[in-house]
């Protein structure tokens, strides 16, 4: 009986290290998007406007007010 109860003992001891180690060496997702990659353009006109332009994607947007169009 004092066997079976050290035997399981040692199996959880041993998951739990290696739920440990695993831990450390998993790395987390990056985000393919980094800061450099936005331009902001801002119009010359006065009106609180501009785009916004991914460098990687070609996606851009223009921004007005509250208001943010796809184009």
């Amino acid at each position: 009986m004092k066997n079976i109860k050290q035997t399981i003992i040692g199996v959880f001891a041993i998951i739990g290290v290696l739920a440990i180690a695993s831990s450390f060496t998993n790395k987390s997702e990056v985000n393919n998007q980094s800061e450099g990659d936005w331009a902001v353009l801002e119009t010359a006109s006065g009106v609180p406007a501009g785009y916004l332009y991914n460098k990687r994607t070609g996606e851009a947007f223009y921004l007005q007010k509250e208001k943010k169009t796809k184009l």
